[in-house]
């Protein structure tokens, strides 16, 4: 979890605090306000070519930023990455929107490789 938490950046959600009892762990997360890329895509339909350019560069950008730590998400799907920005309604074009990947719930820490 304390790996988790530094883990934060601009476009993986911050750990704020988590509590730990013997048969769980408990994250509490920034609140993210904002329509998931599910929501857009079930209204919406397709995305055109730059709308999903913008989405998969920020989200590729937090992957790297989560394996960089040794962190592996485990949940990556349309559901678990938010728009942030404020859409004026959800046809309006997201090529400039800022996301942000969440639910860090079943992400894991790899152990480190052991070189010979």
């Amino acid at each position: 979890v304390h790996r988790a938490a530094a883990a934060c950046t601009s476009v993986v959600v911050r750990i704020v605090d988590y509590f730990v009892e013997p048969a769980s762990v408990y994250l509490v997360l920034e609140l993210c306000r904002g329509p998931d890329l599910n929501y857009i895509l079930e209204t919406r339909g397709a995305v055109s070519e730059p709308e999903a350019r913008n989405v998969m560069r920020q989200l590729c950008h937090a992957i790297d930023h989560l394996h960089r730590r040794r962190i592996v998400h485990r949940d990556i799907k349309p559901g678990n990455v938010v728009l942030l920005d404020a859409l004026p309604h959800a046809g309006a074009p997201i090529d400039s929107a800022t996301i942000k990947l969440i639910d860090m719930g079943l992400s894991r820490l790899l152990p480190l490789e052991s070189r010979t």
